[in-house]
C-alpha cells in the first residue's frame, strides 16, 4: 500500500458481512474526515452534460449503502430499480 500523506489515516470500515478500507483526513481534534470523492463528480458531470443534450437522468441515494447498494440494502435498490422501471415504459 503506498504511504500516506501527512493527516491522512486508512480504517477498516465494516458493515454486516461487507467490509472495505477507507481512507479519511482528520481536523486539528482528530476527528476524521472523509472527503466527496472525486468520481462522483466526474459522473455528475457526465450526466449533467448529457442531459443538457436532450438526455435525462434521476440520482438515487440510498442511505447506508455503498458500492454495493443491491447487496446492502435489497428492498431500497429494489423499489428504485423497479421505480426507474416503471417510468422508462
Amino acid at each position: 500500500m503506498a504511504q500516506l500523506q501527512p493527516g491522512m489515516r486508512a480504517e477498516r470500515v465494516a458493515t454486516g458481512r461487507l467490509a472495505m478500507n477507507v481512507l479519511s483526513t482528520e481536523r486539528s481534534d482528530g476527528e476524521a474526515i472523509y472527503p466527496p470523492q472525486p468520481m462522483v463528480t466526474q459522473t455528475r458531470a457526465v450526466l449533467e452534460r448529457y442531459q443538457s443534450r436532450g438526455g435525462g437522468y434521476r440520482e438515487v441515494v440510498i442511505a447506508n449503502a455503498g458500492h454495493s447498494s443491491h447487496i446492502e440494502q435489497p428492498q431500497r435498490f429494489r423499489e428504485a430499480f423497479f421505480a426507474h422501471l416503471r417510468r422508462r415504459q
